[in-house]
């Protein structure tokens, strides 16, 4: 009697031991995070585990700063203009300089299966950089942004082409080209008075959907405040915004029309929602 209830607790012990294991291993799945190495397979040794700095530290000069930033921002020591970002290899909080931001947005395209689209994209600017001849990285840059737009514009991708436009005023101002990333917000603001809306790629607007909707209009707090930090850079008056605002507002007015685009508020009309907007 006695060895068969040993015989029952061996086995009961073995099928306990079958059970929790499945069970363990489904836990683990369950609270598994994935790990940049699973997510882009055998490629993790085309990504730099010591890019960028991870500490409160100018990546340019090494001098270190009050805390980790919680954006862009100048170093107090040598003025470069600092970048943060997320480290492909493990998403790490990082500092970088202008350069290793290439490196950055490279590693980001192998993570995101986009490295294929990242080359055809440099090459597309080594292309801009023959063909212009003394343009500088900037120019260059600035050119592929604005192409990436009308593409954009093109596939009627208009909230899409609007966030474009934005990203060159911001690539302009991070890079000290204070009047023209001026002009881009400015031209970001119009778009904003119209409702800038995507469509489908190859599908041409209808009855009830427009391009442009004052339904969705809205002027971002964010890019006011950036307008408003600009003016003050440049010595700007309101006088100055006005008519900076309406050679851009009637230039893209005018562009849209050609094309066949029709904007809800003119150039004017616009202009009397931002201004109160900025006073």
């Amino acid at each position: 009697m006695f060895q068969i209830l040993i015989w029952a607790l061996v086995i009961a012990i073995v099928a306990g031991l079958l059970y929790v294991i499945p069970l363990k291993n489904q836990f683990k799945k369950f609270f598994h995070t994935t790990t940049t190495a699973e997510t882009i397979g055998g490629q993790l040794e085309m990504l730099d585990k010591n890019l960028g700095e991870t500490k409160p530290v100018c990546p340019y000069c090494q001098a270190s700063i009050k805390e980790m930033p919680e954006n862009n921002m100048g170093c107090p020591s040598c003025g470069e203009y600092i970048y943060k970002r997320k480290r492909p290899y493990d998403q790490e909080e990082i500092l970088v300089t202008e350069d290793q931001l290439e490196e950055v947005r490279e590693q980001w395209a192998i993570v995101n299966g986009e490295h294929d689209q990242y080359l055809r994209e440099q090459k597309r600017k080594k292309q801009i950089a023959r063909e212009s001849g003394e343009a500088s990285r900037v120019q260059i840059h600035r050119q592929f942004l604005e192409e990436q737009a009308r593409e954009l514009e093109q596939e009627e991708s208009w909230g899409m082409a609007r966030n474009k436009i934005l990203e060159t005023a911001e690539y302009l101002y991070s890079n000290s080209q204070y009047r023209e990333a001026l002009q881009a917000y400015l031209e970001v603001c119009y778009w904003d008075a119209n409702g800038p809306q995507n469509l489908n790629a190859g599908r041409r607007s209808t009855a009830d959907r427009k391009p442009f909707s004052p339904k969705v209009a809205l002027l971002s707090p964010g890019i006011i405040r950036s307008i408003a930090d600009l003016m003050e850079k440049e010595g700007l008056a309101l006088r100055d915004i006005k008519r900076m605002y309406l050679e851009t507002a009637k230039e893209t007015y005018a562009r849209l029309n050609d094309d066949g685009t029709e904007l809800p508020q003119n150039p004017e009309q616009a202009w009397e929602e931002f201004e109160e907007s900025v006073t």
